[in-house]
């Protein structure tokens, strides 16, 4: 696709989305913004920038049986 289009108009296209965010990018920040606030009211310390898997710093150090407890509790599972 960026071989059909001239230098000008993908300047002017990357002009436009510095102006108008696409929408979906302002979902993604706020729903990492919400899980982070439930998952601190849990216990587990998650910054929003964790939730992020392309972030060079992203890294949650959460054990496996806490992170499957805290879920079961989320969804009213108990472990047997």
């Amino acid at each position: 696709m960026l071989d059909a289009i001239s230098p000008e108009t993908f300047d002017e296209w990357e002009a436009f989305r510095r102006l108008e965010p696409d929408p979906l990018d302002r979902l993604r920040e706020v729903l990492k913004l919400g899980f982070a606030a439930v998952v601190n009211a849990w216990g587990v310390k998650v910054e929003p920038i964790d939730l992020d898997p392309w972030h060079e710093d992203a890294e949650i150090n959460v054990d496996q049986d806490q992170a499957v407890s805290l879920i079961g509790q989320a969804y009213g599972i108990t472990r047997k």
